[in-house]
C-alpha cells in the first residue's frame, strides 16, 4: 500500500453506486414525485423520456422539446406518459420547512446545512433549485447543486462559522420561510 488514503475514492464509488441505483430506478414504471408548489425543478432524471407537452395541470415545462426543467405552478397531480411507463408528479403546498445541520458549529469551521420541506401528510417534498439562503454571522462558501461528494442535495448550502457567537440562517422556498440560530462552540479555558 502506498500510504495514500482511499477514503475519497471510496466515497466517490458510493456516490457512483447511488447514481447508478437511481438510474436503474428510473426505468421503473409508476414512479411518484412529491414536489413543493412554486419549486423550479431541473433535470429530473425520470422524466427525460416522458411526453412533456403539458398544457394544463400543476406543472409547466420551460422548453418541452429540449429540457425536463419545470415549474410547479399550482397544487395538483399530473401523470406523464414515458417510454418506460408512467410518472406521476404530485405538487403540494409546503406545510413544514426545516433547516437541518449540526446543533453547534466549531469555531471557523465549514458545515453543510440542508432544507427539508414536507406537505401536511408528511411527504418529503422535492424543492429543485428554489431555496434562497441568507446567513448572518457566517459566510456562504458554496452552493451544493453540483457537489455530490460534499452536499446531500441542491437544497443544501455550505456555511463557514465565525470564531465565536452564532450563525443565523434563513431559507425561503416557494413563499415559506425557516430560520435557525446555530451557536458556535465556546473554546475551552486553557
Amino acid at each position: 500500500m502506498s500510504g495514500r488514503s482511499l477514503t475519497g475514492h471510496a466515497e466517490w464509488m458510493v456516490v457512483g453506486l447511488a447514481i447508478a441505483a437511481t438510474g436503474t430506478a428510473c426505468a421503473q414504471t409508476g414512479a411518484v414525485y412529491y414536489v413543493a408548489e412554486g419549486a423550479r425543478v431541473t433535470d429530473l432524471t425520470r422524466i427525460r423520456d416522458c411526453d412533456r407537452r403539458v398544457e394544463t395541470g400543476p406543472i409547466r415545462f420551460r422548453d418541452p422539446a429540449a429540457s425536463s426543467t419545470f415549474h410547479a405552478v399550482a397544487a395538483g397531480d399530473v401523470t406523464l406518459k414515458c417510454a418506460t411507463g408512467r410518472v406521476t408528479v404530485r405538487v403540494r403546498p409546503i406545510h413544514r420547512l426545516e433547516i437541518e445541520g449540526p446543533a453547534e458549529l466549531a469555531p471557523q469551521s465549514v458545515a453543510v446545512l440542508a432544507v427539508r420541506a414536507y406537505d401536511r401528510d408528511g411527504h418529503d417534498l422535492l424543492l429543485g433549485d428554489s431555496p434562497t439562503w441568507s446567513v448572518e454571522g457566517g459566510d456562504v462558501v458554496g452552493r451544493c447543486n453540483h457537489m455530490l461528494g460534499r452536499c446531500p442535495s441542491a437544497a443544501s448550502v455550505r456555511v463557514r462559522s465565525p470564531a465565536s457567537g452564532a450563525v443565523e440562517v434563513t431559507v425561503q422556498v416557494a413563499g415559506a420561510t425557516a430560520r435557525r440560530r446555530i451557536p458556535v462552540e465556546s473554546s475551552p479555558l486553557r
